[in-house]
């Protein structure tokens, strides 16, 4: 269960100072790196073949030490994923925290270990954190659109699920109409969501033949929270078969004790 995980090895305040931290080291190492190997070239022009010659040959000894270790980082990035989606929480953190710790040349392996670190703070229903990692990455990934995309879905969901409903509405906001199927339907689960909590109704049942098309595309528990969240609006507008219908199919795909545990609002339905 997520709640029995252990404390995270990982520190979130820590993880995201060491990556600005990393911002400004590695743009100072690259710019070393470009006067040393200025210098050598120099040196050589004036006839110290010798000592400009060595100096080269350092930089680019240095050079090809932090590139091999910015590519193992990146392949971590890659294990981490894949740790993450396998549910070894505790293999990823691990693999996390050595990458964190890595001196890099390039800043992107680095914001990638970021990301896989709010994917797996989301996974372990850390939201708190989840959010500030999303929130810190997306000072970095601005605009750049496939990663933008799932960062602001995190932060919305976590925005959800802490409550946060003005951090919610601007993720939200910010996230285009025209999405891949997989966001699209995270996006429809959220909004619904998000008109419920603030009785928003006429505003979650928009296109409600729709929408019960797309949550029959979810998995089994959200599919069941959306139509659950779509009956109590339909309850609430006057719309009884609605209501009655989206109840009985939220009945059929999960533990109605255990969904209405997860959203109290609901209650008001199986009372």
């Amino acid at each position: 269960m997520a709640d029995e995980i252990l404390q995270p090895k990982i520190d979130t305040a820590t993880a995201i100072a060491a990556v600005r931290r990393s911002a400004v080291w590695s743009l100072g190492l690259r710019l070393a790196l470009l006067v040393g190997i200025s210098v050598g070239f120099l040196m050589v022009n004036r006839g110290m073949d010798l000592v400009g010659g060595s100096v080269m040959a350092g930089v680019i000894a240095i050079l090809f030490m932090l590139s091999g270790k910015s590519m193992r980082t990146q392949q971590a990035v890659g294990r981490a994923s894949q740790l993450i989606g396998a549910g070894q929480y505790d293999e990823a953190e691990k693999t996390l925290s050595q990458g964190l710790k890595s001196l890099m040349l390039y800043h992107g392996p680095r914001l990638g270990m970021l990301q896989n670190l709010a994917a797996l703070r989301h996974a372990q229903r850390r939201f708190r954190d989840a959010a500030l990692l999303a929130t810190e990455l997306l000072r970095y990934r601005k605009g750049a659109g496939t990663v933008d995309r799932p960062l602001r879905l995190m932060l919305a969901e976590c925005a959800l699920e802490m409550n946060d409903l003005q951090t919610a509405h601007a993720a939200l906001a910010q996230i285009p109409p025209v999405l891949p199927v997989r966001e699209m339907l995270k996006l429809m689960e959220l909004q619904v969501e998000y008109c419920v909590r603030i009785s928003a109704w006429p505003a979650a049942l928009d296109q409600l033949p729709m929408k019960v098309e797309l949550a029959e595309l979810l998995p089994a528990e959200p599919a069941a929270r959306v139509q659950g969240l779509l009956a109590l609006a339909a309850h609430r507008e006057g719309r009884s078969d609605w209501a009655s219908w989206l109840k009985r199919r939220a009945e059929l795909l999960t533990d109605i004790p255990r969904l209405v545990e997860a959203r109290p609002m609901l209650r008001e339905l199986w009372s």
